[in-house]
């Protein structure tokens, strides 16, 4: 495995035979979005792509893949990228099948600073979004027919996604450069900005309804955090996806800079989603065996109660909010 440069990457692009594009457990609007521009990339050049996902599509983003061929099954002689996945065990259930002896991907297009190649990559941790990566490797391509309009449409979600609609401060220059230019091409931000953001399920505003009610806080207001139980998902007749968004509405509490979740999984344990102002949570969620960016991040927590989790995550977050 080695890094490529974009030469080598767009050269693997170009030989691609009928790819199938994996992307990560719990797939977000960068994973699809990104995965979504590459299929309409070889779609124009006569290729017969697909979209594997170990978990579901997500509803409230499945316009980005709607109508585009979704299949997990390998098949002989089809070439396999990964996009916006950092490591092997992002890939869930599809590592059982694709990081094997017999077939592994041939290519990793991503954007974290923390991860482990499993492939051959092209990673840019300076860039806010996997689309904003691919949106350089098209450009260096210099084929102006390949911006379709479903193309940029997905790149824009991709970048939009990730930049929380250019609200984070992963969003450098270069990152508005890149939405300007798809804009340019004939997106419509607006649209695609609702769809992401502002066009919400009634299940969904009832979870957050529930998250909202359960807001804690610790350090005198400078960190915020809910619990969300079995009981309150399955209670509530919700499922886990309708609190994907949970980690929006704890982080926006007036005074907090360092927000998290903790939602207990079926199988056990609690999943962790941090989010913080200025500090570092790729380092809080590396120290439980999990990662991202540094200001989002992740991680797992077996074997505790719900009250050790929120106190060892507590533990490692109350120095980092009160720089």
């Amino acid at each position: 495995m080695k890094a490529l440069t974009i030469d080598e990457v767009c050269a693997r692009l170009s030989g691609a035979r009928d790819p199938l594009i994996l992307v990560h457990t719990k797939p977000d609007g960068d994973a699809l979005g990104s995965a979504a521009a590459l299929y309409h990339f070889f779609l124009a050049r006569g290729q017969k792509p697909a979209i594997a996902s170990p978990d579901p599509i997500p509803a409230r983003l499945s316009f980005l893949t709607d109508g585009l061929s979704l299949s997990n099954q390998p098949e002989a002689g089809r070439t396999v990228i990964s996009v916006d996945v950092a490591s092997p065990s992002q890939l869930g259930a599809l590592q059982e099948t694709f990081l094997t002896d017999a077939i592994r991907p041939s290519l990793m297009i991503d954007h974290h600073a923390v991860g482990i190649p499993f492939a051959d990559h092209y990673v840019l941790p300076e860039a806010a979004a996997t689309g904003e990566v691919l949106c350089g490797v098209f450009a260096h391509l210099h084929d102006s027919a390949l911006w379709t309009t479903p193309l940029c449409t997905s790149l824009y979600a991709a970048i939009s996604s990730d930049t929380g609609c250019f609200r984070y401060s992963n969003a450098t220059p270069a990152t508005h450069r890149a939405a300007a230019q798809l804009l340019s091409f004939g997106v419509d931000g607006a649209a695609v900005n609702h769809l992401l953001f502002d066009s919400k399920s009634r299940e969904q505003i009832a979870a957050e309804g529930i998250v909202a009610a359960k807001i804690q806080t610790a350090a005198g207001g400078r960190i915020a955090y809910a619990v969300i139980s079995r009981a309150d998902i399955d209670g509530a007749g919700l499922a886990d996806e309708h609190f994907e968004t949970a980690i929006d509405i704890v982080r926006s509490l007036r005074g907090a800079t360092v927000a998290f979740t903790l939602k207990e999984q079926k199988a056990g344990g609690y999943r962790a989603s941090l989010r913080s102002t200025g500090a570092d949570m790729a380092s809080v969620a590396a120290a439980f065996g999990g990662g991202g960016h540094l200001r989002a991040a992740g991680c797992s927590l077996t074997g505790m109660t719900a009250e050790a989790a929120v106190a060892a995550l507590l533990d490692k977050l109350a120095p980092a909010a009160l720089e």
